[in-house]
């Protein structure tokens, strides 16, 4: 069984004592945890910036971690380890123990049954995609897609702030949303390269020559971004929708020759600088 933590910047402790592993040992199966690797309790900090955590039940094969999660992965890595070992997805909330989930329940009133989808629902609703993208991502505002487990902005009254402002009758001037220059994206890091554009683009492919960050900013959502080692593209962070500027760093990742493909809307701007690890 694997707690997978996905779009996480882990504490440099962490980075310190755990290797990491590159995606082609995660295929042939013979990638190995680190020995003796971090050892946590429920409750410690281990980072930054989480969107989601998979917890995978591997019913054959070596047990190690996949990055086989896309069909055009499947496509052309099929016959490899990674790729055909059986998994199974299990829903976070079912290991929960029962005083943090009170804490979700208090935000939405909602049982575990909630958060765990059946067989049988699943065979009668399969989800529809278009390569890695599905088709009906639903509405943020629709109860029946997402249940928001965070509360809006607190006032300086101590109140939630309210999310959906009526329109007003006076014209609105509009927002001109300025991303941050590369070299603040760096950080007085070293840059092996930058990019700037819009919408969705397959950058050009550089060599790192040792561990490296992508840094990313952009002045709205979603976005998305993808990295090809030469072992099929896998995603390393998903933007949800949004109207407001923002920077996400990934983890320290090990070197090679990088592709990047930034997943974006026409109309979002973003930048991107790699840098280079110490």
């Amino acid at each position: 069984m694997w707690s997978r933590q996905f779009h996480l910047n882990p504490l440099a402790e962490i980075v310190a004592a755990v290797p990491v592993s590159n995606g082609q040992t995660m295929m042939l199966g013979t990638a190995s945890p680190a020995s003796p690797g971090v050892r946590v309790e429920a409750g410690d900090l281990i980072g930054h910036g989480l969107g989601e955590i998979a917890v995978t039940r591997h019913l054959d094969g070596s047990g190690v971690p996949s990055p086989c999660n896309a069909a055009s992965i499947r496509e052309q890595w099929g016959g490899m380890p990674g790729c055909t070992a059986r998994r199974q997805l299990h829903s976070v909330f079912e290991f929960m123990t029962d005083e943090v989930f009170a804490e979700y329940a208090g935000l939405a009133g909602l049982s575990r049954d909630a958060f765990i989808i059946p067989a049988e629902e699943r065979e009668a609703n399969p989800l529809a995609v278009d390569g890695d993208s599905f088709i009906d991502q639903g509405i943020l505002e629709d109860p029946e897609t997402y249940v928001r487990l965070q509360e809006g902005p607190v006032t300086a009254e101590g109140e939630a702030a309210v999310l959906d402002q009526p329109e007003s009758e006076e014209p609105q001037t509009a927002e001109v949303r300025v991303l941050p220059e590369f070299s603040d994206l760096a950080a007085g890091r070293p840059v092996i390269a930058e990019f700037g554009a819009s919408g969705t683009h397959t950058l050009k492919a550089f060599d790192s020559g040792g561990d490296f960050m992508l840094v990313i900013s952009a002045d709205a959502g979603p976005i998305g971004l993808q990295i090809d080692e030469g072992d099929g593209p896998r995603q390393i962070y998903g933007g949800p929708p949004g109207s407001e500027t923002s920077t996400y760093e990934t983890g320290w990742m090990g070197g090679g020759s990088i592709t990047v493909t930034v997943e974006a809307p026409e109309e979002v701007n973003w930048r991107l600088v790699a840098v280079l690890g110490p």
